[in-house]
């Protein structure tokens, strides 16, 4: 009966451990890598994620319009938001985006399904401005949207 006992543990510890040791590791590496975005001479991009995206817009379209802002140093200033004109693209369910060749400039994000529902990125109650330099892109991180 203890030899039993003892064989027992001796096959289970056997089994765990080859389990454990021989199962393929899980590394960063398995994982895609995010498109990485190569500007066109003369341009910049950015990217980010939106990380509350479906409190706003569930299971709809979503894209994020640059709207180019004009202003002083002192954080007045105005921006229109044409988006005939200005570099946007969608995001993805995950929240993510990233605008490709975008002028160098100032810019301030409006995200929503349409220029008329979208609303600015804001911080402090004042709509977030970033600048775009060429040949490089910002990497925004995460945002979150308020009305």
């Amino acid at each position: 009966m203890v030899f039993k006992k003892m064989m027992f543990v001796f096959l289970f510890f056997c089994l765990s451990w080859g389990v454990v040791c021989c199962s393929p590791k899980v590394q960063s590496s398995d994982f895609p890598k995010p498109t990485q975005i190569k500007p066109k001479p003369g341009t910049g991009g950015m990217r980010g994620v939106i990380v509350n995206l479906d409190a706003f817009w569930k299971d709809r379209t979503v894209y994020v319009f640059a709207a180019e802002y004009v202003g002083n140093e002192q954080g007045e200033g105005i921006y229109v938001l044409e988006p005939s004109i200005h570099p946007y693209t969608t995001v993805d369910p995950g929240g993510f985006f990233q605008i490709n060749d975008m002028p160098p400039g100032e810019y301030v994000l409006v995200v929503g399904p349409s220029p008329e529902e979208a609303i600015a990125v804001r911080k402090d109650d004042k709509a977030t401005i970033y600048k775009v330099v060429e040949g490089d892109v910002l990497d925004i991180g995460s945002i979150n949207l308020s009305w």
